[in-house]
């Protein structure tokens, strides 16, 4: 059977962009004045072309957000340290971990600290200067996102907010 991933995908992506639209409009949403939170994966929610070879709903609100005078804010969030069978695991330790591929932001993170890397003031001198030479993986995190954090070990996700329905 031949695999579709580009239709698939392009498919999902559309039915999230249909859902968002449909929810603006229940809410009386006013892009030119109202903030919104969004939490979903980091590929979806990037700015620009995603690894997908896709728009995604992340660009989307980027766009909308500059055409209303606004702006958007995209995070990464991504670990390095974490528990298995008791023991801490630097996922910096195994160079085909998927964590490995963030080694250039991961190594600044500590155990038992929050990390949280602005790119915002560093993309000037990322783009412009060309100083450095980088892989395209971290390229494309410069592009596609402001902020990365990458929590201390043990911390697990939890709501710090009642959810509230319109």
């Amino acid at each position: 059977a031949t695999r579709r991933y580009l239709d698939c995908n392009s498919t999902r992506i559309e039915y999230m962009k249909k859902n968002l639209r449909a929810g603006f409009k229940r809410i009386n949403f006013n892009l030119a004045k109202d903030k919104m939170l969004l939490k979903m994966g980091g590929i979806h929610t990037a700015r620009g072309f995603s690894r997908l070879s896709l728009y995604e709903i992340g660009n989307t609100l980027n766009e909308l957000a500059n055409f209303h005078g606004n702006t958007s804010l995209h995070l990464s969030f991504q670990s390095r340290f974490y528990e298995e069978d008791g023991k801490m695991v630097d996922a910096l330790d195994n160079p085909k971990s998927y964590g490995s591929r963030y080694k250039d932001f991961l190594q600044m993170a500590k155990s038992d600290q929050w990390t949280i890397i602005d790119l915002r003031p560093l993309k000037s001198k990322y783009f412009y200067a060309r100083k450095y030479l980088t892989s395209d993986l971290i390229k494309d995190v410069f592009e596609q996102h402001d902020v990365i954090i990458v929590p201390k070990k043990g911390v697990e996700p939890s709501l710090n907010f009642t959810l509230r329905t319109p």
